[in-house]
């Protein structure tokens, strides 16, 4: 994102590259005032696996998911009998 365009949002989670550290968005001007970055907010992620598509991508995705919603990892996400087609 620009720092334009972030200059317009607030988010209350911010995703970036696991080469970004995030000590670092706490004194650059464009983060340190939001408050996903106030309250530790900030998400690390492997980009390389949003790169392919493979079970990767979902991993990556469903942890980012577990950070924003704790126990989410809790819900059985098996298909239901009335979900599964038939063979």
């Amino acid at each position: 994102v620009s720092d334009d365009a972030l200059k317009a949002i607030n988010p209350h989670y911010i995703v970036v590259s696991s080469a970004v550290d995030k000590d670092e968005l706490s004194i650059k001007s464009a983060y340190k005032t939001k408050t996903a970055v106030k309250e530790g907010n900030v998400i690390t992620i492997d980009t390389d696996a949003l790169e392919k598509c493979s079970a990767n991508l979902l991993s990556t995705f469903y942890e980012i998911v577990e950070v924003m919603y704790p126990g989410v990892s809790d819900v059985d996400l098996s298909p239901s009998s009335s979900e599964t087609a038939p063979q």
